[in-house]
């Protein structure tokens, strides 16, 4: 009994020197088998994801996994290790982009703030937009090519010896959530919160679209009054229109075209010499943008055609070429529609 209350006290004096140590945030302490990684949780601007990881840590939200109360990441195998880039844990069933170990996924909470820029960002593997769930990851140094596709959440601050001695297969064994000051402590997570933050991130990022493609229909009725518009955003200005037919639902065509970000910087076009490219509509080989505003032609025309991000790339771009969340523009000649046989 004596032991008991020896230790309870011993965990008091611990966390209020802690407690002294640190401004006022919410704070993370990985205890592994190799030692424990600690930092800081970005419960500011990243509350939906905080939320999650929070309430899972401490068993206050509820997921397939386990029952509520059972701390979902305690005794977890950390089952994937890139020697040089990131270590990778959250999934009970040890899959990496598998089975959605929560049982429920949530909203992406990326922009420019924050970025793979440096060792020990703690972010949400993913397995496309808006589908972070319980995995996470921590890297071993900076990884710009993360940026913008996955959601960052905290960082690390000390343990960095633990990180990079972190092998496969070694164990969580516990999650502790260390919260200093009022506004840190009034931070809970609750499935009346998450849901809360849910819609506040989703709401955000309907804004954020609609702000974009707006941006893109204000430079073409400023520049191309009279462009078409299409119910799903993409818009057409016919420069030259054809005489020829109009491409079926699936068929080969040749065109020539060159395409711009939304900043009218090339990224891509066909072939110098002027040879057209021969490319099939109706198999997805083309965007779902592009493949409307050609359809919107005939034989022989020439077109400019705007397309919604949403319609190009998305949220996430196109490799290291298109950044996310951007509008194009086609210029575009329909040279020939070969129709199958």
């Amino acid at each position: 009994m004596k032991r008991s209350i020896y230790l309870f006290f011993c965990v008091l004096l611990s966390c209020s020197l802690y407690a002294k140590q640190k401004a006022d945030g919410i704070y993370f302490k990985i205890y592994t088998n190799k030692g424990i990684m600690e930092g800081e949780l970005f419960y500011k601007t990243r509350p939906l994801a905080v939320c999650s990881f929070v309430g899972l840590a401490e068993g206050s939200l509820a997921n397939k996994a386990f029952p509520m109360g059972k701390h979902f990441y305690d005794n977890l195998l950390i089952y994937r290790v890139n020697k040089d880039k990131f270590i990778q844990t959250g999934n009970p069933y040890n899959e990496t982009n598998g089975s959605n170990g929560s049982g429920y996924y949530f909203h992406d909470e990326i922009d420019s703030t924050i970025l793979h820029d440096r060792a020990g960002m703690l972010g949400y593997s993913n397995q496309g937009p808006n589908t972070n769930s319980s995995e996470f990851y921590i890297t071993k140094k900076p990884m710009p090519v993360l940026d913008y596709k996955y959601t960052i959440f905290g960082m690390m601050t000390a343990g960095f010896d633990v990180l990079y001695n972190i092998a496969q297969d070694d164990t969580i064994k516990k999650v502790e959530i260390i919260r200093i000051g009022k506004e840190a402590n009034a931070f809970v997570a609750t499935k009346e919160s998450f849901e809360q933050y849910q819609y506040a991130a989703f709401a955000k990022g309907e804004q954020i679209k609609r702000d974009v493609v707006s941006k893109m229909h204000a430079y073409v009725n400023k520049y191309y009054q009279g462009a078409d518009s299409l119910s799903s955003g993409v818009r057409v200005y016919h420069e030259v229109r054809g005489t020829g037919k109009f491409p079926p639902a699936k068929c080969k065509v040749q065109i020539r075209y060159f395409a711009f970000l939304q900043d009218s910087s090339i990224f891509d076009q066909t072939d110098t010499t002027g040879i057209p490219m021969t490319t099939i509509i109706g198999e997805g080989k083309l965007t779902r943008g592009l493949e409307q505003g050609i359809k919107e032609m005939r034989e022989g025309g020439v077109a400019y055609i705007f397309i919604p991000y949403p319609m190009a790339y998305g949220e996430t771009g196109y490799k290291d070429r298109i950044p996310p969340r951007t509008n194009l523009m086609y210029r575009l000649e329909l040279v020939a529609v070969k129709e199958e046989k």
